[in-house]
């Protein structure tokens, strides 16, 4: 554990991103008498929301390994948050498209393509390198059958190429192509 968040050489982000949905679910319960009120207009829930719930969301989402289960797993309980603050059960049968388009809440795995990519383009433009060497490294243990871990750097790369942080290094250019990076994300919950 460093500054509030689990790191750990041996897993992905997973453990992590379960900490983090409990503890948004933790400050969704302490903030429930505004959240899930009935009276209380839906425009102060939503700022209520994005200012206390979407940060314990995001902590440190900039340095997560981004996976489609992950996306799943967080939009999922996102969606969740949404259907009670508007009162919306399951029985009830309300699409998450009809939920997006109700509560007109940003996609909380946009938001977390977009931190990566800003933190992507910070590190790339930084005069030390030990951040960009840092996000080269691969350790040296054992490789274990199967596909390899996803690396922090492998989603990008797998969007612009071997020559990702050098392309960081405009401004311009990264913001150009941030849409295109979070675009091949999109996952429809």
């Amino acid at each position: 554990m460093y500054l509030g968040q689990l790191f750990s050489l041996a897993e992905d982000s997973t453990t992590e991103i379960k900490r983090r949905i409990s503890s948004a679910w933790s400050k969704f319960g302490r903030l429930r008498r505004y959240l899930q009120n009935v009276k209380f207009p839906f425009t102060l829930k939503k700022k209520i929301f994005n200012q206390c719930v979407m940060p314990v969301f995001l902590y440190g989402a900039e340095t997560w390994t981004t996976t489609k289960k992950m996306a799943q797993r967080l939009n999922s309980a996102h969606r969740a948050m949404e259907r009670k603050m508007l009162t919306i059960k399951q029985q009830d049968h309300v699409t998450n498209n009809t939920l997006k388009e109700s509560t007109k809440l940003p996609d909380l795995f946009d938001i977390i393509l977009r931190k990566k990519w800003q933190w992507a383009g910070h590190i790339a433009r930084m005069s030390d390198n030990w951040a960009l060497e840092l996000t080269k490294w691969k350790p040296t243990t054992k490789r274990h059958p199967g596909r390899p871990k996803m690396r922090w750097t492998d989603n990008i790369t797998k969007h612009i190429g071997k020559n990702c942080m050098t392309s960081a290094e405009d401004r311009q250019d990264g913001h150009n192509q941030e849409e295109a990076f979070i675009q091949q994300w999109r996952v429809d919950g």
